[in-house]
């Protein structure tokens, strides 16, 4: 897969297919170092050797794109440009994740990193590095520390290292893991006087101390390993015996462990084995992981890497938890992995104190983990205990925590009433649900339209617009926002970030006869079309609502008419790429009726909605539209399933549509 730079540099050289360009030419046209465009054109040469093409490099002269399969590269080249990719990209394209990353390096891993080393690594730009540092500067300010450089060894952060280690702790834990952690097992891991964060300060003292710059995730597994230990030990739970590991024997690493273990007695009034010692070594020797993570499936860092990116793809489109590109989570698992595979080949056992309890509150998800992890390579020549997928189900209880802190819902608010009113309620909203929405808008009912709904993920509306079907979904509050319009804007929150694991049955709430009733309330043989052709929008609207005006007013069809183009003003009446209600923009009628048209061949709508197939043209009542409701969640039942469109379009007769659409009635 592609980055976007990657993917920016292909089509160019697509464009100019033929021509012999220069590093220096694409660089100026699109804006990018000519090293890097270097660098990339580099991986490029890879990835097309595989792909029916190849970057031919002529000294002096340039590079010029040679295709010798071109099925194969058109393949890749359509996989590579689509548009749902660009939800895919690289976890270093923003700088956020560029500066997370830069500081990393910089207070973990290495004292001292060259800038152009640094712009390869990232594939970015001097300027762009340099607007990132410059962002790192400030972030450093109130610490007393600077970005500072020395020539031939690099950029460096310069301070004092009580303050670096106050900067490391508010930066890298505070708000990232012991927090996601706490979340879920901060009660359960309560240590009788020793946290999470003193327990990550002395982790870190001892290890700058001693020189081992580990990165953050390294550290993080650690501490998560001291504070289930004192659990473990707290609870009974005796270790199994530990054959010694070689590259442990006398290290540096065990020498820090040591410390480490000292501090933690002390500071937690706690008896810990000094086997317990080798563990801790294991964690700190992580940095060194060798080519194989496994020693019986000789399995190396890289490819596990591959097959948990993978895997983790599987389980964002599965659930809907965005984990795939969690960088805490990838590394996290890996650096977990080495540990893990040094028990297993030397038969330890591992208790874990927290596995009842995971079991009982978070099933889900350690089923989750057991299911999608068991099959990895690392794990087939292993019987791998719960408890020990216990530890690994911590890693994503924490991911998934990460992602429902960062992912807002962005909100659209409609409200009737005065300016006062409207900013009411958005100071409401913003107070109970700031941590978890984005309101965009503040909107009178006449204002929506197509470009207000873009991006919106849900309408808080203080008017009742049960009558108008959108595409967002919509929830009716009070001005005020009592408990009740609060709880259902939390229900809507709970469901749209639980990643669909606990998705409620569709089962229905309502027999046969009931259903036969509702369907006969609103739907009638004589309002009822098949067109085996095609036929044009307008003239389907306009037999559809003469079909209706049978039981209305002799004014009926014009005002009809008029409102449903008024509707369709506001925002799409498109939902799937087979379906469209149309509908008033307020209701018309006296009764509440539908009329369906199924097109066989199809008609063309709007833009690039040319093969709308089913219409169901909804006119509600200005009296009551009780249980309206059941029958436009049927009809959103349908649009999500390919399957009954395709049963209903072979309906030729009203009995048959009667027949499959009261199955989606509930």
């Amino acid at each position: 897969m592609l980055s976007n730079k990657e993917r920016t540099i292909m089509n160019f050289f697509v464009g100019h297919q033929g021509e012999l360009l220069t590093s220096k030419d694409i660089a100026e046209n699109l804006k990018l170092s000519d090293r890097t465009v270097r660098s990339y054109i580099k991986r490029l040469q890879v990835i097309l050797q595989n792909n029916g093409a190849d970057i031919i490099a002529k000294t002096g002269c340039g590079y010029r794109l040679f295709i010798n399969n071109e099925p194969d590269f058109n393949t890749f080249l359509k996989e590579n440009t689509d548009d749902s990719l660009k939800k895919n990209e690289t976890v270093l394209e923003g700088s956020k994740d560029r500066q997370y990353h830069i500081l990393n390096k910089l207070l973990f891993e290495d004292a001292y990193v060259l800038f152009d080393d640094l712009c390869d690594e990232l594939y970015v730009s001097r300027s762009t590095l340099s607007n990132d540092f410059s962002e790192i500067r400030k972030l450093l300010e109130p610490y007393n520390l600077s970005v500072e450089s020395k020539v031939k060894k690099g950029v460096y952060i310069k301070g004092d290292e009580h303050q670096k280690r106050h900067f490391i702790m508010d930066y890298f834990f505070s708000n990232n893991f012991s927090v996601s952690i706490n979340k879920y097992v901060g009660d359960t891991l309560f240590l009788d006087g020793i946290s999470f964060e003193e327990i990550t300060i002395i982790v870190l003292d001892e290890c700058r101390e001693a020189g081992l710059r580990l990165s953050d995730y390294i550290i993080q597994n650690l501490v998560l390993h001291i504070a289930l230990l004192i659990k473990r030990i707290k609870s009974g739970f005796s270790l199994s015996k530990i054959e010694i590991d070689k590259s442990v024997e006398g290290s540096r690493e065990l020498e820090v462990a040591g410390n480490i273990l000292k501090r933690i007695i002390q500071s937690g009034n706690i008896e810990i084995p000094e086997e317990e010692a080798y563990y801790i070594a294991l964690h700190l020797k992580v940095k060194c992981i060798s080519k194989s993570l496994d020693e019986k499936s000789s399995t190396s860092e890289k490819e596990i890497t591959k097959e948990l990116i993978s895997i983790l793809d599987r389980i964002e489109k599965d659930t809907g938890y965005l984990i795939k590109n969690d960088e805490h989570l990838i590394k996290g698992l890996i650096s977990h992995f080495y540990t893990l595979c040094k028990r297993l080949q030397h038969d330890v056992i591992l208790e874990n104190p927290l596995l009842e309890e995971i079991k009982q509150k978070y099933g889900e998800i350690l089923l989750l983990t057991k299911k999608y992890l068991k099959d990895m390579s690392i794990f087939k020549n292993y019987n791998v205990s719960d408890g020990e997928w216990a530890y690994i189900c911590l890693h994503f209880m924490a991911a998934i925590e990460r992602f429902r802190n960062t992912k807002k819902f962005n909100v659209l608010v409609i409200c009737a009433t005065g300016y006062g009113s409207s900013q009411m309620l958005n100071v409401r909203l913003k107070k109970e649900f700031g941590q978890h929405i984005n309101v965009v808008d503040v909107i009178g009912y006449y204002e929506i339209t197509n470009e207000k709904l873009k991006g919106i993920d849900l309408i808080v509306s203080t008017i009742d617009l049960y009558t108008i079907v959108f595409n967002v979904p919509v929830i009716h509050v009070s001005v005020f926002l009592n408990n009740n319009d609060i709880s259902h804007i939390k229900t809507f929150i709970d469901y749209r970030t639980s990643g669909n694991i606990e998705k409620p049955k569709n089962v229905s709430s309502i027999d046969l006869n009931e259903r036969s009733k509702l369907f006969d309330k609103f739907f009638n043989k004589d309002s009822f079309l098949i067109i085996d052709g095609s036929d044009s929008k307008e003239n389907i609207i306009n037999k559809l609502v003469e079909k209706l005006q049978a039981n209305e007013d002799s004014s009926y069809s014009m005002i009809m008419t008029n409102q449903i183009k008024q509707r369709e003003q506001m925002s799409s009446v498109v939902f799937g790429k087979h379906v469209a209600v149309p509908h008033p923009a307020k209701a018309v009628g006296k009764f509440t009726q539908i009329a369906v048209a199924i097109v066989k061949g199809g008609v063309n709508w709007e833009n690039e909605y040319n093969d709308i197939k089913f219409i169901f043209l909804l006119s509600p009542s200005k009296i009551e539209n009780v249980n309206l409701r059941n029958i436009t969640n049927a009809i959103a039942s349908m649009i999500e399933s390919d399957c009954i469109q395709n049963e209903i379009l072979k309906c030729n007769t009203f009995s048959e549509f009667e027949e499959k659409f009261m199955q989606l009635i509930k």
